[in-house]
């Protein structure tokens, strides 16, 4: 057992809610059949729900761990993003073979869990401010954010 047990595990449960969550909004509201939705990645389902409910941003844009990670590097896909990034950890930790990560898994487990809470709000229509959980180790308790979400 090791310190990231727990991390890994939220990481991999954090992907199945936005797995969910997309699939009955891009099923329910925006019109995407069951094989449409099978056919293309996670990254791009969840990026597809992000964007149908009018949030705006990516979930990783107030890391600097995972900003790091998503410096192109030799070999890797271009255009990764905060919504590519959650996968690939989830694909990391879910699948054998060679993965990397130190304190970023908890940045990753962090951006998935803001983007689950901005959908859920959303669906709510919930509108007001809110607590960035991204910025929790850099501010304080009460310091309010606006939602990144679309007129």
């Amino acid at each position: 057992m090791t310190r990231y047990d727990a991390v890994e595990t939220a990481v991999i449960m954090s992907a199945a809610g936005l797995e969910t969550l997309a699939g009955h909004v891009l099923g329910s509201t925006g019109g995407w059949t069951p094989n449409l939705i099978r056919n293309v990645t996670l990254a791009e389902q969840i990026r597809a729900c992000a964007r149908l409910l009018g949030i705006k941003g990516d979930p990783a844009d107030q890391s600097a761990l995972l900003a790091k990670r998503l410096r192109p590097k030799k070999g890797q896909p271009q255009g990764r993003d905060g919504f590519s990034l959650i996968t690939e950890f989830r694909n990391g930790v879910t699948h054998p073979g060679p993965f990397n990560y130190d304190l970023d898994i908890f940045d990753a487990w962090n951006a998935s869990q803001w983007l689950l809470e901005m959908q859920l709000l959303v669906l709510m229509n919930y509108r007001g401010r809110y607590q960035d959980r991204r910025l929790n180790r850099r501010s304080y308790a009460g310091n309010l954010s606006t939602m990144p979400v679309g007129a």
